[in-house]
């Protein structure tokens, strides 16, 4: 499954202390093809997740525990319970599969387990 593309700005922490920091953006972390809500994971405060969550221009902050899911080799999925379909082993970020192509094209000796297509 490929990841989804979408995209928010969220203000900066310190904006709400007045400080003119700039805001920053954060992409979706599940699957394309999910319902209307975005997710993308920031920080643990305490053991929990944090979480900005977004629909259209409308977003806010989440605390939400993790998908207990475990994978075949035993790693966690790394979204919340009860997201949307495709644990985060099964997301595949196509612009980061592009740059380890490309790096790995250019550094093979970076990437011994990768196969490359040479031009």
């Amino acid at each position: 499954m490929l990841q989804c593309t979408a995209v928010a700005v969220i203000p900066p922490p310190s904006v709400f202390a007045g400080d003119p920091s700039e805001p920053s953006y954060v992409s979706c972390a599940l699957a394309e093809e999910h319902d209307e809500m975005h997710a993308s994971f920031l920080d643990v405060i305490d053991g929990s997740a944090v979480w900005f969550v977004w629909r259209s221009l409308c977003g806010r902050f989440l605390l939400m525990p993790w998908c207990e899911a475990p994978a075949e080799n035993g790693d966690a999925c790394t979204l919340y319970r009860d997201h949307p379909a495709g644990h985060s082993w099964e997301v595949t970020d196509p612009t980061i599969d592009a740059l380890c192509d490309e790096l790995a094209r250019q550094h093979p000796h970076l990437f011994p387990d990768r196969e490359t297509n040479e031009d």
